[in-house]
């Protein structure tokens, strides 16, 4: 999925899971500060947040097609969309 790639080099799991629990510096994306750094601590950490859950969303919507792909391929359903 093209949103990994381009941010492969933040891990997602210190980016998610480790949002409060990580020091200071480790809990910051680089890429956010930079593209923020006019706004205020407060206003850049509100983004930080906000980018943090766009991930999870894109995460929980990568797993669910991922989920439905395999359920497909388990169900032997005609092709023509009728059932017999």
């Amino acid at each position: 999925m093209a949103i990994f790639v381009f941010y492969s080099h933040i891990r997602f799991e210190d980016t998610l899971a480790g949002m409060n629990t990580l020091p200071e510096s480790k809990n910051q994306i680089p890429f956010i500060r930079e593209l923020c750094k006019h706004k205020t601590e407060e206003e850049i950490q509100e983004a930080e947040e906000n980018f943090r859950r766009y991930l999870a969303v894109v995460k929980d919507i990568f797993e669910r097609l991922e989920r439905e792909e395999k359920a497909e391929k388990n169900v032997d359903v005609p092709r023509s969309g009728t059932l017999t």
